[in-house]
């Protein structure tokens, strides 16, 4: 059984490197930067891209809602209040995240790490 764990891990660890390998020349440009920052900047982009869901899922659902006020009676509006309270939501997730398009590419990485804040030494963390 332990030979099929030390295989498995083999392989993925294999997966991984190639990976890497296939990537194109021009996306190689990013190479200096550390691990940290790289995924400091996909976090960024993914964030991103939770934004464009939590919209598109805010204005699916809120159709909803206007159909079915509309099926039902089509008196007072009452789907205003969600829209409302959720859109307050909707607002605020999209001025903490969005910046541009959100293709994930090394130049991407690269844009995000330049306006990233300067790091915390391990000194400084130490001192919480």
């Amino acid at each position: 059984m332990s030979s099929t764990v030390d295989r498995n891990s083999a392989f993925h660890a294999q997966g991984e490197s190639n990976r890497e390998d296939r990537r194109k020349p021009e996306e190689t440009k990013g190479d200096a930067m550390t691990d940290e920052e790289r995924e400091w900047a996909i976090k960024r982009i993914r964030a991103k891209r939770g934004f464009w869901v939590h919209l598109a899922v805010y204005l699916a659902v809120n159709t909803l809602l206007v159909f079915i006020w509309a099926a039902s009676s089509g008196d007072y509006f009452w789907p205003v209040w969600p829209m409302l309270g959720w859109g307050i939501g909707v607002v605020a997730h999209g001025a903490t995240v969005l910046v541009g398009p959100s293709k994930i590419s090394e130049e991407r990485i690269d844009r995000e790490l330049r306006g990233r804040p300067a790091s915390t030494t391990s000194a400084q963390v130490g001192r919480r």
